[in-house]
């Protein structure tokens, strides 16, 4: 009983100290931001279920190829997709099984590949995109054409100054330290 009642007195502690009632704007905006992208994330791996073992990341890499004239290097990739360089390999591997990618060497270095979609990583993509405009739509029924736009703006500075104080190394240190 002893146990609970210094959890709960800890708790109590926590709140006061952090103002956990009240907490910060930015905060709250920060918490809000991840939670909607918590819930957007989960609604987007129901509809890539269709297309298993196709997932986000995996549509991500597709979709970064593409915009890449159809190659890069993985390490390109891993930064693109914000993603360990452990989870691109995983991803590539599970894309090449299926035939989706083809994995280059580049040079004589045997670690630094190139990723390349093939065709019918291209039909994959092409058939998902049509089911995911439909879903885009959906979700961003309940804004504007104006407010689709400001969303699209605030989320690009955010995610160009975000990667700047991650290259910068200053995310990082704030939270080992």
């Amino acid at each position: 009983m002893e146990k609970g009642n210094h959890i709960r007195r800890e708790i109590k502690s926590l709140r006061e100290e952090t103002n956990l009632h009240d907490p910060p704007l930015s905060q709250i905006i920060v918490t809000s931001a991840s939670h909607t992208a918590d819930v957007l994330n989960a609604y987007l791996d129901n509809y890539f279920i269709q297309f298993s073992p196709l997932n986000r990341t995996g549509f991500n890499v597709l979709q970064i190829l593409i915009r890449n004239e159809g190659s890069m290097s993985q390490t390109e990739l891993s930064k693109y997709v914000c993603r360990s360089r452990y989870t691109i390999t995983k991803t590539v591997d599970l894309l090449e099984e299926k035939g989706w990618v083809e994995r280059k060497q580049t040079g004589k270095d045997r670690r630094v590949n190139n990723v390349t979609i093939t065709p019918i990583g291209l039909e994959t993509i092409k058939k998902s995109l049509a089911g995911l405009l439909e879903v885009s739509e959906l979700v961003m029924s309940c804004l504007d054409d104006k407010e689709r736009w400001e969303l699209r703006t605030i989320n690009r500075k955010l995610r160009s100054h975000i990667s700047q104080l991650i290259d910068k190394g200053k995310l990082r240190n704030r939270i080992l330290t």
